[in-house]
């Protein structure tokens, strides 16, 4: 981390950074999980605008972490079970691990988890409430109190799977929005709200078509609005979105461009944001970024042999909003809440905010 992070002492001082190496050496004198733990609060250690430092879970570590059955999202109302082994438990409410409130348990991780901004760590902490290694170091009993939608409280106690096993297990992570959420990159024409809808869920590839796509469609029947969804967007190559950018500022100047955003946006859908914000008018709706605006990225992978993990240490700082942006966040515009009714009913409060501007 030192020999490589641009400014590791941005939001941490070197003291306390000392003395969380510290910690992390001593627990190479335990078990496996207190390293794991120990060496995760060190990786995250660094702070805010750090989201690509750090050791997650479900990397492809050599030595593979373990998981129950159980995949969780991080609701405006509460901690839900989104997919699971036993399909019976979707839509389940996660109340307590162990007897311990689940409130209690999220903020005894958070400082395990790499962050630009809270909205990091809310996308990213329910895969640590299920990790056996985190829960095991937090002397947590894995019975997990769930409410289920309908019907009366209960528990159950799954047996802890490896990062192959868990994935195998479960269904595709049912992120909102549903529409076509497995492409990398797709256009719509939503005739009765005269809008083209566009989504770009990764930032790879050359964007030229998808740019002519959207320029055809403009042309055919020029839309009151075009709309941009970042939701699922997670980064990538910051090179590779010049065309669809270049063709949303055109747009810009002749429909209101809207972007739709939230936890997820991260890394170079975050630089993306910055361009679209500097360069149009585009209104921004959703949830704040994941991303911060100006952030450390570009990481690079550490193999840890004595524990068998993979960390990732970020190389370069990125200054896309200027030198002196501080925000950790693009907060939207107009900001809307995902709650687990919408998600489980299927609804999408964020487009159908969108389309009503």
């Amino acid at each position: 981390m030192l020999e490589h992070h641009p400014d590791p002492f941005r939001s941490v001082s070197r003291e306390t950074f000392e003395h969380e190496a510290e910690l992390a050496a001593a627990a190479g004198g335990g078990s496996r999980a207190d390293a794991v733990c120990a060496l995760m609060r060190l990786a995250a250690s660094l702070g805010v605008r750090n989201g690509h430092t750090g050791i997650h879970p479900l990397d492809p570590h050599p030595a593979p972490l373990h998981f129950f059955p159980l995949r969780l999202y991080e609701f405006d109302d509460g901690f839900f079970v989104v997919s699971a082994a036993d399909p019976e438990l979707v839509g389940a409410e996660l109340l307590e691990i162990g007897g311990v409130a689940i409130d209690v348990l999220a903020a005894q991780v958070e400082p395990l988890v790499p962050r630009d901004n809270e909205w990091t760590v809310r996308a990213r902490r329910p895969s640590y409430l299920v990790t056996a290694e985190v829960l095991q170091v937090l002397g947590v009993e894995a019975t997990f109190a769930l409410r289920p939608r309908a019907g009366d409280p209960g528990e159950v106690a799954p047996e802890p799977l490896p990062a192959d096993g868990y994935a195998a297990a479960l269904d595709t992570d049912r992120r909102l929005p549903a529409r076509r959420r497995d492409e990398p990159a797709w256009v719509e024409r939503l005739d009765a709200e005269r809008v083209i809808l566009v989504g770009y869920n990764v930032t790879r590839g050359d964007t030229e078509p998808l740019a002519q796509e959207i320029a055809t469609l403009a042309r055919a029947e020029p839309p009151r609005a075009v709309m941009l969804d970042l939701r699922l967007n997670g980064g990538g190559d910051n090179t590779t979105y010049g065309p669809l950018l270049a063709e949303l500022e055109r747009l810009a100047e002749q429909a209101q461009l809207v972007v739709l955003t939230s936890r997820i946006t991260f890394s170079a859908a975050m630089q993306l944001v910055v361009d679209l914000e500097q360069r149009t008018n585009a209104v921004f709706v959703g949830e704040p970024t994941g991303a911060s605006p100006n952030h450390f990225g570009d990481a690079i992978e550490v193999e840890l042999p004595q524990t068998g993990l993979l960390a990732k240490v970020a190389t370069i700082s990125w200054e896309t909003a200027g030198s002196g942006d501080e925000r950790l966040a693009r907060t939207p515009d107009i900001e809307v809440p995902l709650r687990s009714e919408d998600f489980f009913a299927g609804r999408d409060p964020v487009l159908d905010a969108a389309l009503a501007l």
